[in-house]
């Protein structure tokens, strides 16, 4: 189960670092860190585990797509009118 958990959160790093679009980034990254919240339960490591979701996956990766989706990927302004 380790090595099964440890070879998606590697898989999913590496697509986190190779994806061009960041949305898709955003999910990838988010895969990694619950493959590391679920490496640390194996462990036995619950509140590691915890922290992971909460402090990673609840704050700041809620806050990169809610700035994602603010933004405008194309660059382009919209007009007011």
């Amino acid at each position: 189960v380790f090595y099964t958990m440890a070879a998606v959160t590697l898989a999913s790093a590496i697509g986190a670092v190779t994806m061009r679009s960041p949305v898709y980034c955003a999910i990838w990254f988010a895969l990694t860190l619950l493959g590391t919240a679920g490496l640390f339960f194996f462990q036995g490591a619950q509140f590691l585990g915890v922290a992971t979701i909460v402090v990673y996956a609840g704050a700041i990766l809620v806050t990169f797509l809610f700035v994602l989706m603010l933004s405008s990927p194309e660059g382009n302004a919209l007009s007011t009118g």
